[in-house]
């Protein structure tokens, strides 16, 4: 009997804005926050929120390895004052305004450490944060056209 060791080719998630992507492999199979995600079978995925990433990565030789897991937190200082979006005030006790050049359809608030909260968003430019710990929160908002814009405020 003849055993081939093989060894792990240590599967990295690399982030390049939202989308995720893993070098290498034949086959994947993606997770969220230790839940498969359903129809994620290609070697790229799109973060939709903050939290924990990784895959199953099959090689060409059959064998199945579990990648490094990524802490996604895809609402960071690199999304402050881009594409147009304005928050304040800063710091907040109890709203914000949000205003940007376009309609939003979803809005998300993000701790530091990637806590995410969806935010009810009725089309008006305050959004009620009186229920948030102080500190510091990220903003995501995803627009009708699908384009994403961030900013950051400070709550009280």
């Amino acid at each position: 009997m003849y055993i081939n060791e093989v060894v792990d080719p240590d599967f990295t998630v690399q982030a390049n804005g939202i989308t995720l992507t893993i070098i290498g492999g034949v086959a994947y199979e993606w997770y969220f926050n230790d839940e498969i995600i359903l129809d994620s079978d290609t070697s790229s995925i799109e973060a939709d929120e903050n939290g924990n990433y990784h895959a199953l990565v099959n090689t060409a030789e059959g064998c199945v390895f579990s990648s490094d897991t990524l802490a996604y937190i895809g609402m960071g200082l690199r999304d402050l004052g881009i594409g147009g979006m304005s928050l304040y005030p800063s710091p907040a006790c109890d709203h914000i305004t949000v205003l940007t050049t376009r309609p939003i359809t979803r809005l998300w608030v993000a701790s530091p450490l990637g806590e995410t909260t969806p935010m009810q968003y009725d089309g008006t430019s305050k959004i009620d944060v009186s229920t948030l710990a102080p500190g510091l929160y990220f903003v995501r908002a995803l627009l009708n056209d699908g384009s994403v814009m961030g900013g950051a405020f400070v709550k009280d």
